[in-house]
């Protein structure tokens, strides 16, 4: 799927902004997995240390909630009768991720993957924040092989859309939209919260996240 931007000039500029952080996120991302011989084990070190210190959490700038989290424990902030309501499928399990603070949670349904996720995190800064937001509009989706949206040469974008957010009051993001997965990003501060769905309208990750919010406080 191939569509170009039609929208205003600042509309374009802002996708062509986040989706250039993307690629730089990627290409940080293929330097820290040492794939590439041209650099030195101390500039890559260097990455692994800056990677590592993006959120309070520790944990990498993509990092998603564990398929081996317990799937005893509710959500803390959101229940099974709301996540099936405001996604539109039946709950079937939860597992919850305490390595997030709060938990990141997930939802089953009848397939075998996840039919949502949410997950709060805390960013060292707010450039870490976006940083955040960047990497997760590349994958929406539940599962490790979500798809992925690109930027290309001629500022089109690849595989789905990408619309700028400001809602909630106060917070800031994206929407993006695959075949088969949505997902709703956004930070205020240094705040971020990101819900990945297997529907694709993102109106429902938005509810989602607004959801979150209200019951976080955040």
């Amino acid at each position: 799927m191939k569509r170009h931007l039609t929208r205003h000039k600042s509309f374009r500029v802002a996708i062509s902004t986040v989706l250039t952080a993307i690629t730089a996120v990627s290409l940080a991302a293929c330097s820290n997995d040492g794939s590439s011989g041209s650099e030195s084990d101390g500039s890559t070190a260097s990455s692994n240390a800056a990677s590592a210190t993006v959120a309070a959490d520790g944990l990498p700038i993509d990092a998603r909630p564990s398929s081996d989290a317990s799937d005893s424990t509710p959500c803390p902030y959101l229940d099974n009768q709301d996540m099936a309501d405001l996604n539109g499928q039946r709950v079937t399990g939860v597992s919850v991720d305490k390595r997030f603070n709060p938990p990141a949670c997930q939802w089953l349904s009848y397939g075998n993957t996840p039919q949502a996720q949410t997950i709060i995190r805390t960013a060292k800064n707010e450039q870490a924040a976006i940083d955040m937001i960047s990497a997760a509009i590349t994958h929406p989706g539940t599962t490790d092989d979500a798809a992925t949206i690109t930027k290309n040469s001629d500022n089109s974008v690849s595989g789905g859309d990408v619309e700028h957010t400001n809602q909630p009051t106060g917070w800031e993001g994206y929407r993006a939209q695959a075949e088969n997965a949505a997902v709703y990003a956004i930070h205020k501060g240094p705040v971020v919260v990101i819900v990945h769905s297997d529907q694709t309208q993102t109106v429902k990750t938005q509810k989602i996240a607004e959801t979150v919010i209200e019951k976080l406080q955040l």
